[in-house]
């Protein structure tokens, strides 16, 4: 995923290994994703954002089946987006919008 290929698709970019075999699992190629994405957000997480200007929040989540990803996104006073966090929450089921 982080070279723009799936783990479904991931076998293409190995060389053979002595034996016939591949060497690497989908599982070991998501685990590497999920270390990966983590180190990133965690480097979002950390900033000092003291320095921003901002003007303007807006706060959206994209739905993965009984998950969702919420984002909080700032407009500074140069017109430029900056992403200020991002979250991972469950979808609760309720009476709206039914």
């Amino acid at each position: 995923m982080l070279s723009g290929v799936s783990t479904r698709d991931y076998e293409k970019l190995l060389e053979p290994v002595p034996g016939g075999g591949k060497g690497v699992s989908a599982a070991s190629i998501s685990r590497a994703f999920a270390c990966a994405s983590q180190k990133a957000l965690d480097e979002l997480h950390s900033r000092n954002l003291t320095t921003q200007q901002g003007v303007v929040l807006m706060i959206d989540a994209i739905h993965f089946s009984t998950r969702a990803v919420i984002c909080a996104l700032g407009i500074n006073t140069e017109g430029e987006k900056v992403v200020l966090g991002v979250r991972d929450g469950s979808i609760q089921k309720s009476s709206f919008g039914r």
